[in-house]
């Protein structure tokens, strides 16, 4: 009875223990494994985090402007005068260049304008280097020798007939075989004293390569009247002057021994060849109806053939306007203006040397800006 007590109270004992043992067994297996669990969860494989590129505007710096408050005085504020000895100033006087972009420039109207072209003036009878737009654009022909420098066989009589076959067309094609100066003129007047005729080689830059004979000098432009009528082309050259207006030439002043060999142009008017006019004497032009505010085209030749002087004057008339007059040997005549583009600047006008008897510079300006 006692054994059997024993016994089922040993077994008591042993299932209590091995119950407690199982639990324990059981609680380490489970906190086990929610170790393991929670440090997969929180302990993650690292990973490389790379920021994108992200374009950013690019500030300007501005400038900090503080506003300051100007206080206007009433009046200026004395200075104090430290000074023992006034210094001498030299007077300075400036020329001020002529206003380009008005036809006539600077004085239209009053017969002078207030100087050349810029501060420094380079103007000759034959033209200016430089131009402001309404001036005649001159190129210079030296008939002796070729473009190429090669000398010609150029005479008096030869020269003749060169300029009688371009009298015809007017074209440049007929010169383009002879040597033609590199730079051009600008010119806003024809009227040249009789001068050495090496002058013109000179004003065109070629004096060391041209001798001065057989040259010729072809002016183009546009002119403008500046009221509509009825207009004529006067003059007087030694040795060549010839105008041609719309295609049409209305005069050959040239010297009277040889203008019937450069064309058959004649004067209409009876007092053509009547007058003196500087060494010779003036030619009448035909007369040429032009309207305000339309240009035309004018073309004009000069030229020297023999050498030694050189010299023209190119006039202007409209029909029915009143111009002075003055006696001469062979009667009253008029004195007309030279024809002119703009304004004749006061140098030019003291190279020009124009005798008031025969002509005048005050006068309309024909000059068309282009």
């Amino acid at each position: 009875m006692g054994d059997n007590k024993r016994r089922v109270s040993n077994r008591r004992v042993a299932k209590s223990s091995a119950f407690a043992a199982s639990v324990v067994i059981h609680a380490v297996i489970i906190v086990a494994a929610v170790s393991l669990v929670v440090i997969k969860t929180v302990v993650k494989p690292g990973e490389e985090f790379v920021a994108p590129n992200v374009k950013r505007p690019t500030m300007k710096l501005r400038r900090l402007q503080v506003p300051v408050k100007m206080e206007k005085s009433s009046q200026a504020p004395k200075l104090r005068q430290n000074l023992v000895s006034k210094p001498r100033l030299k007077t300075v006087t400036i020329k001020m260049p002529e206003i380009i972009g008005v036809r006539g420039g600077v004085g239209a109207g009053t017969g002078r304008s207030l100087g050349g072209l810029g501060f420094g003036f380079d103007m000759d009878p034959f033209g200016a280097s430089k131009g402001s737009g309404n001036e005649f654009i001159g190129a210079f022909y030296d008939l002796k020798q070729t473009d190429d420098g090669k000398k010609t066989e150029m005479d008096a009589e030869l020269y003749c007939n060169v300029v009688q076959e371009f009298l015809k067309s007017w074209k440049e094609s007929v010169l383009e075989d002879y040597f033609k100066a590199p730079n051009v003129k600008y010119s806003i007047a024809f009227a040249i004293p009789t001068m050495p005729a090496d002058a013109a080689p000179e004003s065109f830059g070629v004096a060391d390569v041209v001798e001065p004979r057989q040259w010729v000098a072809l002016y183009r432009g546009m002119i403008s009247v500046p009221e509509t009528g009825n207009y004529r082309f006067c003059g007087q050259a030694d040795d060549v002057l010839c105008v041609r207006v719309k295609k049409n030439l209305v005069l050959n002043a040239s010297f009277p021994d040889i203008r019937g060999r450069l064309s058959d142009w004649k004067s209409e008017d009876p007092d053509s060849g009547k007058f003196p006019l500087g060494n010779n004497t003036m030619v009448i032009g035909d007369w040429v109806h032009l309207t305000a505010g339309k240009p035309v085209p004018v073309e004009i030749l000069i030229g020297e053939r023999p050498g030694g002087w050189f010299g023209c004057q190119l006039l202007i008339e409209q029909k029915g306007r009143q111009y002075a007059q003055v006696d001469t040997p062979v009667g009253r005549r008029k004195i007309l203006p030279v024809f002119k583009t703009r304004e004749i600047p006061e140098e030019l006008a003291s190279q020009i040397k124009l005798d008031p008897n025969h002509a005048t510079l005050d006068g309309p300006v024909y000059g068309v800006m282009r």
